[in-house]
């Protein structure tokens, strides 16, 4: 089957991993396989391959489950059904976070290209 293709490319990257955390990635690999069922890249190519080269990356820097987890669903809460809650429920608060943090870095350049100011006062930046 394909989800088990891109679970023996990710496997060997997570060496350091083991016991429920391997659990917790698998469980993520296949949420993000199902969520973007369908979805190609510009290239024609699945898209499932992007969030499992992130996730790979995330791995060989050793990074910790939370850390490949978020890597495998930070395109699902964009592009497809899939919320914040959802993550935060199946797989922790930490990764819901982590993927919440990614989308919104991801959107500072094109907030900065638009010349758009969220914050226009710097003084609120400093403010408790």
């Amino acid at each position: 089957e394909e989800l088990a293709g891109y679970w023996r490319n990710l496997r060997p990257e997570c060496a350091h991993l083991a016991g429920m955390d391997i659990v917790k990635l698998e469980g993520a690999l296949e949420l993000a396989f199902r969520a973007h069922q369908g979805q190609k890249r510009k290239s024609g190519e699945p898209f499932i391959i992007h969030p499992v080269a992130v996730a790979g990356l995330l791995a060989q820097l050793n990074m910790d489950a939370e850390a490949v987890c978020a890597g495998l669903l930070h395109d699902t809460v964009e592009d497809t059904d899939l919320t914040f809650a959802a993550i935060a429920e199946r797989f922790g608060t930490a990764v819901s976070r982590i993927v919440e943090g990614e989308t919104k870095v991801s959107k500072l350049p094109r907030l900065a290209m638009s010349g758009a100011n969220p914050n226009p006062d710097p003084d609120l930046l400093w403010r408790k």
